[in-house]
């Protein structure tokens, strides 16, 4: 019979004819359409580079719907260079009867990508040194790449952590035989250093006002530490020096991770103020008496090695007066106080008479003017020897006492009123003479 080659699936129909007549016979043919899994191929790839579908490689139109296998394991139809191995991997598009499956290969070779690591950020104390920046990478970068700093230009690695800015590091390892260039960037955060100051020694005078402690160290130390005593412990900001002790006193700056705390020391010396003694009153001194020493007649206690000037100021004085040629009026003691303390000064009235009363029988006005005692009225009774000219009386500390003068003949009676008893001068004064009795007025 004939030979056909169809090409689409239909019936068929043989018909025969005689001189009997005709015979059909009907052959239904369905034309299954053979497989095609594509054409061979070899490719690179990068370990570095993204999964991908693997029948886009194929050449050829491959038909989809086939299964992929490697080494007589199935496969999933996506090649992940990072986790999949060379080889040849076979996609087989599977035939219907009477077609047989139709192969195709992908021979893929895995070349390993550069490798520069994982970005990370890193804090750097400011001042403290260079740092290599590759070992700031993470993973496992490649050796040799090469980096830029945060402007985009060329960088050496090094990063130097007094001159450098913070800021984007970033490394870059060629790529080669397909694959791309790798990028890490290290990214540096720069934190400033903690700044106690510099530490110090320095004295303050007990007597002075409480003084911040931030004020005594050198340098510019930061605000925000806190302060520990001599024995350890947190203390005032404060140093008074009439309650706190002397001694090192620590000033605490906490530092940023990962800078260090920093720390200055104050060691301070208490230094006691200067004592002068105590200043005020007049003190009354007969001409006739032996040479003193002025601080005897300062009130207080006070230190010795002082520098005494005379009345009107002027050059140091010695401290031992003869009160036959010495001067009356204000005698000054000055007690140095350096280093840290401010000199003290006491001023005392010294007033240098002739003496005639009952400690001083006699005095130069002789027989002029005596003290006679007290009347039974309680008036201090003098004798006379010429025109009363004033009569003034004045207390131990020179404080002038008022009195009442009356004179009859040759008598001069003073009436001191409700004047307490005690030691008095009375100073009289006749014609050009003034004369100054220390007389114990008995009271009332």
């Amino acid at each position: 019979g004939p030979i056909v080659s169809p090409t689409s699936s239909g019936t068929y129909s043989y018909t025969v004819s005689n001189g009997c007549g005709s015979d059909v016979a009907m052959v239904t043919v369905t034309v299954n359409q053979p497989p095609d899994a594509g054409i061979d191929n070899s490719i690179t790839v990068c370990e570095g580079d993204a999964p991908f579908f693997m029948l886009a490689y194929l050449g050829g139109t491959p038909m989809i719907g086939g299964s992929w296998t490697v080494g007589g394991s199935a496969h999933s139809t996506v090649f992940d260079p990072a986790i999949d191995i060379s080889g040849c991997y076979q996609y087989t598009v599977a035939g219907t009867a009477p077609c047989a499956s139709d192969v195709a290969n992908l021979c893929i070779t895995v070349t390993p990508g550069p490798n520069a690591g994982a970005d990370t950020a890193v804090s750097i104390c400011k001042a403290t040194g260079s740092y290599a920046l590759f070992n700031l990478l993470g993973g496992s970068p490649d050796l040799g790449g090469s980096w830029t700093n945060t402007f985009g230009t060329s960088f050496s690695g090094t990063f130097n952590s007094a001159s450098n800015p913070g800021g984007d590091y970033t490394y870059t390892v060629a790529g080669s035989g397909g694959c791309a260039a790798s990028v890490a960037i290290v990214t540096i955060a720069l934190v400033d250093q903690a700044n106690a100051g510099n530490a110090t020694s320095t004295t303050i005078c007990d007597n002075s006002a409480a003084v911040p402690l931030i004020n005594l160290l050198g340098g510019s130390p930061d605000l925000t530490g806190y302060w520990l005593d001599p024995l350890g412990f947190v203390t005032n900001a404060n140093f008074d020096p009439g309650i706190d002790a002397p001694g090192n006193y620590t000033y605490v700056v906490v530092g940023t991770v990962p800078c260090p705390n920093d720390t200055a020391g104050i060691n301070i010396t208490v230094q006691a103020a200067p004592d002068p003694g105590t200043s005020g009153g007049t003190a009354t001194i007969c001409t006739n008496a032996g040479t003193f020493d002025l601080i005897t007649l300062l009130g207080g206690t006070p230190d010795t090695g002082g520098v005494w000037t005379g009345p009107g100021g002027g050059s140091p004085i010695p401290a031992i007066v003869d009160p036959a040629t010495a001067t009356s009026g204000a005698y000054s003691y000055t007690v140095d106080g350096a280093p840290a303390c401010s000199d003290a000064t006491s001023v005392i009235a010294v007033l240098f008479v002739v003496c005639g009363g009952i400690d001083d029988p006699g005095s130069s006005a002789g027989a002029a003017i005596h003290w006679l005692g007290t009347a039974p009225n309680g008036e201090e009774l003098f004798s006379l020897n010429g025109a009363l000219r004033s009569a003034k009386v004045f207390d131990a500390l020179g404080r002038p006492v008022k009195a009442t003068s009356t004179v009859k003949d040759d008598r001069l009676l003073l009436d001191m009123g409700s004047a307490a008893h005690g030691v008095y001068l009375v100073e009289i004064a006749i014609g050009s003479t003034t004369t100054v009795l220390r007389i114990v007025h008995s009271g009332r």
